[in-house]
């Protein structure tokens, strides 16, 4: 799923790249869009759990998280967990609600019961 449009020039966000997943990384980021680039990143005061990749099938699953910044009324300011899945296909999409969890903790559970429920629908 390539972005109709140039992004040439636009800096994007990397893996480490010892990490275990940086090759699977890497190809989720450069068919995303601009969903990876530092500057959406910025605006909605994200940050992503590099570790939390669940690969099922052509899918990927992982966690981000965001902060507002910009107004007191979104969560009070605090930050939220938010479970993600990508496809080639399809790009990124939010599983669940955004900032559904209160805690990466809750969001990582959540991430685990949610790969074992696809994992268990693959089998069938």
């Amino acid at each position: 799923m390539r972005p109709a449009g140039n992004l040439a020039g636009v800096e994007f966000i990397a893996p480490p790249d010892s990490h275990r997943d940086a090759d699977k990384w890497r190809e989720v980021i450069s068919e995303s869009g601009h969903f990876f680039t530092k500057s959406t990143l910025n605006f909605f005061n994200s940050q992503f759990y590099w570790s939390d990749l669940v690969t099922a099938g052509d899918a990927c699953f992982f966690i981000t998280s965001e902060k507002d910044t910009a107004t007191i009324a979104a969560w009070n300011g605090r930050r939220r967990y938010t479970l993600r899945a990508w496809t080639k296909a399809g790009g990124v999409d939010t599983l669940g609600e955004f900032g559904q969890y209160e805690s990466l903790k809750k969001a990582r559970a959540a991430l685990q019961d949610h790969d074992k429920k696809q994992l268990t629908e693959s089998d069938n």
